[in-house]
């Protein structure tokens, strides 16, 4: 929902389809319908937020300022402002997905290699009645293995670069 809004803000202070009447009265309530029903349309927001309290006072002195700039200006303006922007946010999402997912093969990897030196110890130093936890240790690991793949993490980076692509 909140990139619902922030999409829509940029069109209107981009004066993109369908805020681009030269009526500003009538882009303004285009505005305030498009918020109201993005308000409106979340259970918990509309309840906190009162979906027709939506109005002119939403639209700020620098959204009505950028409206005024050329369109090269407003351009520029989007590009640095919005395009650029979603970028970086993009790019340090997917760093930092990477290096989760290289934290959680690390942990599973020394995991695996205590299993495999509880194996060997029981193997050759077993003393009976001694209890080793392989059964545990190879279940947390594979348990981690299912995590990771579940949460995406480790392909992860090309998750989030996919919809950029689109």
């Amino acid at each position: 929902m909140t990139e619902s809004i922030k999409t829509v803000s940029w069109k209107f202070s981009m004066r993109a389809e369908p805020f681009n009447d030269e009526d500003e009265v009538k882009n303004i309530n285009s505005l305030s319908e498009y918020l109201e029903d993005i308000v409106g349309g979340s259970e918990f927001i509309s309840k906190t937020i009162d979906p027709k309290s939506v109005d002119e006072s939403t639209v700020t002195d620098e959204m009505k300022g950028l409206r005024t700039l050329s369109f090269e200006k407003r351009r520029d303006f989007y590009v640095d402002g919005r395009i650029n922007d979603q970028r970086d946010w993009y790019v340090s999402k997917a760093q930092a997905n990477k290096d989760a997912g290289k934290k959680w093969n690390i942990c599973m990897f020394v995991i695996y290699v205590l299993a495999f030196l509880c194996s060997l110890y029981n193997a050759y130093y077993s003393v009976p009645g001694s209890i080793i936890p392989i059964s545990i240790l190879t279940t947390i690991a594979s348990s981690l293995v299912g995590w990771i793949q579940v949460k995406g993490i480790a392909n992860c980076p090309l998750r989030i670069f996919l919809p950029r692509m689109k």
